[in-house]
């Protein structure tokens, strides 16, 4: 995999997410995994070590952005980093009250916006992220409104795919 961003060479390649090497994650000896529901082998990593999986989905009584915060809280009890960790949740409030108090200062305050992420997968897609969407409530904490109002999937967002001869939606 390549990325923008140079890697450290301390980081270890464990395979991708839904084919991890077993083998090599256990080399590394680690004291606690922590995985999402959505990894295929996850099964076998409670073999390695403790493991703790999350559920990044949305539910019924709580939203992504609360999920988020609950999880990144909660990782931080279980490493000892509970101070660090509302630190960092202290510091994103005070981010999106500088967000919203800068949009509402330059008159944007409750403005609409349509979250889009163009990609091919054997036809041009272009997802578009609903309500229940991470980046749509980060959007929203600050004081914006997705015009996107239709039911999405777990993942929070719906597909538009579009006709490459004619570019019709």
């Amino acid at each position: 995999m390549k990325t923008p961003t140079p890697v450290a060479a301390s980081v270890k390649e464990l395979g991708q997410r839904d084919a991890v090497s077993l083998e090599a994650l256990a080399a590394l000896k680690p004291d606690l995994i922590i995985d999402t529901k959505n990894t295929a082998p996850r099964a076998q990593f409670s073999k390695i070590a403790p493991t703790l999986v999350f559920d990044p989905s949305p539910t019924k009584d709580v939203t992504a952005y609360q999920n988020m915060r609950r999880t990144f809280a909660l990782i931080g009890k279980v490493t000892g980093c509970s101070a660090q960790a509302q630190a960092v949740l202290n510091a994103l409030d005070a981010d999106a009250v500088k967000a919203r108090q800068t949009l509402a200062t330059n008159g944007r305050a409750g403005q609409t916006f349509v979250l889009p992420q163009g990609y091919t997968y054997n036809t041009p897609t272009m997802r578009l992220f609903g309500l229940s969407s991470m980046g749509s409530q980060i959007l929203e904490q600050i004081g914006l409104r997705n015009a996107y109002q239709r039911t999405t999937s777990d993942y929070g967002f719906g597909f538009w795919k579009v006709n490459r001869e004619s570019c019709e939606v």
